[in-house]
C-alpha cells in the first residue's frame, strides 16, 4: 500500500481546467494541486509552499529532465502563466510521482514546534512566535537534498531510484530528520531573541535550552562590526531618503527594521542590494503594522480614507494630491525601470505612471485604496495575459513593485518646494 494517498485524479489531461482555459502558471497548478489532494494533509501554507520548493529542486535534476522534458522542466520552476497544457500534464506527472510526496513529508515537520512553543509569552509575543515555525520545513527539505549530508541523510534527489527508495517508505526516514526540524526551530528562535523584551527572552532562552540540550547551535548573528556597518549603510541612505509627512511617524521603526535586515545580511556575506528600496519597503511595512494595533485596540475596522494605509498596507492610499502626485509623476518618470529587453519602461513603471496622472481614474473607479489598486492589476493580467514588457511573474508581485515605484516617488516628490505655501515639505 503506497505510504501517501495516490492522485489518481491528476492522470486526466488539463485537470486543472475544467471546461476553461489551460493556460496556468506552476503557482496556480500547485494552490489547485493543495485543493484537490487527498487528506489527510499538512496545513495549505506549508503544503503550498513545500510543494512550489520541491517543484523547483526536482526541475533541476538531469534525470527529472531526461524523463519529463525540458519544456515541463522549466515550467515546474517559473511562475509565469504559459497555455502549454501537454507540458502542464507533464508537471502533474512530476507532481503525482515526486512532488507530492516529497512535499507531504517535509511539509508534515511543520508539527514540530508546536510541541516546543514557548508558553506563558505575551500574545503579542506569542503570536510572532507562531510565525517561526514556517522556517522549520524549507529548513528540512535543503537537508533532505543535501548530498552532503551525514548518517545517511539528503541526497533524496540524486537519481530517480533514490527518490523512489525515499518516497516508497517515507515513515521510516523520519527519525533522522525530525532533530533537524528542532535544530531549525532553535535557530529561528535564537535568530529573533534580541527582539522580545528581557522577560519575554527569558522564557524563549529556556525553551532553546530544551530544545539544544547539548548546546545553542552556532549561528549567523551579526556582530558588532556588522551592527556599525549596517547602521552607516541606513544613515547613509536615510539621510539624503525625504520621507512623506503621512510616514514620517513610522521613520524610527522603518530604521531599525531595514538596520537589523542589513545586519542580517552582512553577517551571512550576502550582497546588500537597493537599501533605498529596503528602507521604504520597512516603512510602509512599519506603518502598516501600527495601523493594524490601532484597529485590534479600537476592536473594529475603521472606515477606508483616502490617506490611510490599510490592511495590504503600502502605497496607494497616498494617490491624491494633484500637486504631489505630478511632482511624484516627474520623479518617477527619471526613475530607471526598464522593461526585461532594455527597450523601454516596465509595465509596471508605465502603470505606476499612470496611477500618479490619473489616466487610470478615467477608466473607471477611482484608485483610492490598495484593493482597488490590486484588482485593477489583477483585471488588466486577466484579461491580456502576463505583458512582455514586465518584470514580474505574476500579477501579485506586479501589485507589490507598482506599490513601491509608487512610494520611492512620493517621498521624493515631497523634497520638491511647493511654490504655493512658499515652505518645502521635506522631514
Amino acid at each position: 500500500m503506497p505510504p501517501y494517498p495516490v492522485a489518481d485524479w491528476s492522470a486526466e489531461s488539463t485537470w486543472w481546467a475544467p471546461g476553461r482555459a489551460t493556460a496556468t502558471s506552476r503557482r496556480s497548478l500547485v494552490a489547485a494541486w493543495v485543493v484537490r489532494a487527498a487528506a489527510p494533509k499538512p496545513r495549505k501554507k506549508e503544503f503550498v509552499d513545500e510543494l512550489k520548493g520541491w517543484s523547483g529542486a526536482l526541475a533541476k535534476r538531469d534525470w527529472v529532465r531526461a524523463h519529463y522534458g525540458v519544456d515541463a522542466s522549466c515550467l515546474a520552476r517559473t511562475d509565469r502563466s504559459v497555455d502549454l497544457p501537454d507540458e502542464w500534464d507533464k508537471v502533474s506527472a512530476l507532481y503525482r510521482e515526486f512532488g507530492d510526496g516529497l512535499a507531504r513529508f517535509s511539509a508534515g515537520f511543520g508539527k514540530v514546534p508546536k510541541e516546543w512553543r514557548p508558553a506563558g509569552l505575551p500574545a503579542k509575543v506569542g503570536d510572532s512566535v507562531k510565525c517561526y515555525e514556517w522556517k522549520v520545513p524549507p529548513r528540512v527539505r535543503a537537508v533532505m537534498i543535501d548530498p552532503e549530508q551525514e548518517a545517511g541523510g539528503g541526497g533524496v534527489l540524486e537519481d530517480r531510484s533514490v527518490a523512489e527508495a525515499f518516497l516508497a517508505d517515507p515513515d521510516s526516514h523520519a527519525s533522522r530528520y525530525r532533530p533537524v526540524a528542532v535544530a531549525a526551530y532553535a535557530v529561528a528562535l535564537i535568530v529573533k531573541l534580541d527582539d522580545f523584551d528581557p522577560d519575554s527572552r527569558e522564557i524563549i532562552a529556556r525553551q532553546i535550552d530544551r530544545l539544544c540540550p547539548g548546546g545553542w547551535p552556532t549561528v549567523e548573528i551579526p556582530d558588532a562590526q556588522d551592527w556599525k556597518h549596517a547602521t552607516d549603510i541606513v544613515d547613509a541612505t536615510v539621510s539624503r531618503l525625504p520621507i512623506h509627512p503621512v510616514l514620517a511617524e513610522h521613520r524610527g521603526e522603518a530604521w531599525r527594521r531595514a538596520r537589523k535586515t542589513i545586519a542580517h545580511q552582512l553577517a551571512k556575506g550576502e550582497r546588500v542590494d537597493d537599501v533605498r528600496i529596503i528602507y521604504l519597503t520597512k516603512l510602509g511595512d512599519s506603518a502598516r503594522d501600527a495601523q493594524r494595533v490601532d484597529r485590534r485596540r479600537a476592536e473594529h475596522e475603521r472606515p477606508t480614507a483616502p490617506h490611510d494605509l490599510s490592511e495590504m498596507g503600502s502605497v496607494a492610499m497616498l494617490v491624491g494630491s494633484a500637486e504631489t502626485d505630478g511632482r511624484a509623476a516627474a520623479a518617477l518618470a527619471a526613475y530607471p525601470a526598464p522593461a526585461p529587453d532594455g527597450s523601454g519602461d516596465s509595465w509596471e513603471k508605465r502603470f505606476a505612471l499612470e496611477l500618479l496622472t490619473g489616466t487610470l481614474d478615467r477608466e473607471g473607479a477611482p484608485i483610492d485604496s490598495p484593493t482597488e489598486l490590486a484588482r485593477r492589476i489583477r483585471a488588466r493580467w486577466r484579461v491580456a495575459g502576463r505583458p512582455p514588457d514586465a518584470l514580474s511573474a505574476n500579477p501579485t508581485a506586479a501589485i507589490g513593485l507598482v506599490r513601491r515605484m509608487v512610494l520611492i516617488a512620493l517621498n521624493e516628490a515631497s523634497a520638491a518646494p511647493r511654490h504655493r505655501q512658499g515652505r518645502s515639505t521635506a522631514q
